[in-house]
């Protein structure tokens, strides 16, 4: 529904930009010819092939974030099944610690990276699992210790891929330019002599609509975390029900 008022607003508001320009150039309007319409084949493939490469750049990303979400959910969960030989009551310390973590994630840091931040209680949290898992590399059996080492190592791997994604997306400076191109674009096919009557003005807003639909649909893309069509915290939520199955099983 959102996208289809944009398309509609933007086709009303080239039809009348077209309308207004027919107005003022009344009796002075060149005769178009086939100038007009190699204009718009020119401008509109420009605009198209832009917009499609700014897409596939924008999909990319996502899905590159998406499957890191879930590499780091991996990471949080083996550690979490390397703690099994662990003695008691450290290994239930240590579990609470990932669990608390992996939460903070989907509660605290998620929503801020909306935003392309960080949540600094999420770090912090972090740090103290960091350092109460190497307070028990030496009290475990040598196998145990190498699988924590090798899940914790991947922890601060994923972690730092994510925080590095949060800050991704187009530069506000070329957002802007994409906005601005596609309402010189009108503006020019009107001066150049656009056709008059109700094709004409049709026409004009159907292009405008299109425009439209290209700049919302990389805007929805725009960041891995924060656009409209984003990567959701679901890794991390299986990750804790899957912590939570394992802390009821016996042993």
């Amino acid at each position: 529904m959102e996208i289809l008022l944009i398309m509609i607003a933007a086709a009303a508001f080239g039809g009348g930009v077209s309308w207004l320009g027919h107005r003022l150039t009344a009796g002075r309007s060149p005769d178009p010819g086939p100038a007009v319409g190699t204009a718009v084949g020119a401008v509109a493939s420009f605009f198209i092939f832009t917009v499609a490469f700014l897409t596939v750049n924008a999909t990319t990303s996502m899905a590159v974030a998406r499957q890191g979400s879930y590499s780091e959910a991996g990471a949080l969960t083996d550690l979490y099944l390397a703690t099994h030989n662990l003695a008691e009551p450290t290994r239930g310390e240590v579990r609470h610690t990932i669990e608390d973590y992996t939460r903070r994630i989907v509660t605290d840091e998620w929503p801020t990276m909306v935003n392309g931040r960080i949540d600094y209680g999420t770090r912090d949290a972090l740090y103290v699992l960091g350092f109460k898992v190497d307070s028990v590399l030496a009290q475990a059996p040598p196998r145990t210790a190498n699988d924590l080492h090798d899940a914790m190592h991947g922890v601060y791997g994923h972690r730092r891929d994510r925080v590095a994604a949060a800050g991704e997306g187009l530069p506000s400076s070329l957002l802007a330019t994409l906005v601005g191109t596609a309402l010189l674009t009108i503006l020019f096919l009107v001066l150049m002599g656009w056709p008059k009557g109700r094709r004409g003005l049709i026409g004009i807003g159907v292009l405008a609509a299109l425009f439209a639909f290209g700049i919302w649909l990389v805007l929805e893309l725009n960041h891995p975390y924060g656009s409209g069509i984003h990567v959701q915290p679901t890794a991390f939520q299986e990750a804790l029900d899957r912590m939570h199955y394992l802390a009821a099983l016996p042993g």
